[in-house]
């Protein structure tokens, strides 16, 4: 057994420099990292429990969490186990003796059994608010992370109708653009009906102005071969400039509609990826729930007081027992 300098709970305060009652919290919250010898009732610690309350109030200066100094002093120190024989309760001093370091008559008697339920019922309610506080910050951590996938989910909705709104502009784009050709061909047309409509009437003209038939005939079977052939290059422009604007249109279409089903895929990916996250987050939460609930029924059965024993039945005595006799 290490026999290096010993320290009461008077003198961790003293040297820590917090009150003694900020002490035995310590060692009752952190007891399994906190190293004690036991000297009579009173219980000694080393330099290395010095140490552990040090580390301890440094974080509690800082400002960390109770749960934060746990996780803490788990990384870096290790869980020392009760030494057998020593009961789990510790007994602080309440007298003056007991603070100086003498054992008093009382301390050497049988526990308080009052101040020992009390102490379990501190003990049990300290670690139920404990779990409740790890298990309400985890429950912000899962929040937060289903808030972040609902905003992610919200910019992905908000990118996938602005394609859609994007690819309904080109639609009504080229709907307007074919409108706007069949409309030139209608008048186009319109004109070469006019067209058609002054060669009849400069034939009737030539008709009568004319020297012979024949050479009016000529006349307008020139005008008309040269009409037709005039109207076959029309024709044919028109038809280029309507086949390269269905192309180029089917172009813009099919490349609207490849981006647009990408993006449905990928949005289809992410709400997948989602709903798992949701599901197994669920999990973890009624399993985190289960757990605690069974820890809190274990708790509540070990904090239970024993129902004490009836005393065994006297014994009767018979009626017709008599005395013995004393020989003559």
């Amino acid at each position: 057994m290490d026999q290096g300098q010993k320290y009461n709970v008077m003198e961790l305060a003293d040297l820590i420099g917090v009150p003694r009652t900020t002490i035995n919290d310590w060692l009752n919250r952190y007891s399994q990292y906190i190293e004690f010898q036991m000297q009579g009732r009173r219980r000694c610690y080393p330099e290395s429990a010095l140490a552990v309350l040090k580390t301890i109030a440094a974080m509690r200066a800082e400002g960390k969490t109770p749960y934060e100094i746990e996780v803490a002093l788990a990384s870096k120190y290790a869980i020392h186990a009760e030494p057998a024989g020593v009961h789990t309760e510790e007994h602080f001093p309440q007298t003056e003796e007991e603070i100086h370091g003498e054992e008093s008559p009382e301390a050497a008697a049988p526990g308080n059994f009052a101040l020992v339920g009390k102490k379990q019922s501190d003990e049990l309610n300290h670690f139920i608010t404990e779990n409740f506080h790890a298990m309400a910050e985890k429950l912000g951590s899962l929040e937060s992370n289903s808030r972040r996938n609902h905003l992610r989910m919200q910019m992905w909705l908000l990118l996938a109708v602005l394609l859609l709104a994007a690819a309904c502009v080109a639609a009504v784009f080229a709907v307007m653009k074919m409108n706007s050709l069949e409309q030139n061909n209608t008048v186009m047309t319109r004109d070469a009906e006019e067209k058609n409509l002054m060669l009849q009437e400069l034939q009737k003209q030539t008709i009568f102005l004319g020297g012979s038939a024949a050479e009016m005939q000529k006349n307008i079977a020139e005008l008309e071969s040269g009409l037709q052939s005039q109207q076959k290059v029309f024709d044919a422009a028109i038809r280029e400039q309507k086949e390269a604007h269905e192309n180029t249109l089917n172009a813009e279409l099919d490349k609207k509609e490849a981006e647009l089903a990408l993006e449905r895929e990928k949005f289809a990916k992410e709400r997948l990826e989602f709903l798992r996250d949701r599901d197994r987050l669920s999990s973890d939460h009624e399993q985190i729930v289960l757990e605690l609930q069974e820890k809190i029924n274990e708790l509540e059965k070990k904090s239970a007081p024993e129902e004490p024993q009836p005393p065994p039945p006297a014994e009767k005595k018979s009626g017709f027992d008599f005395a013995p006799q004393s020989g003559n």
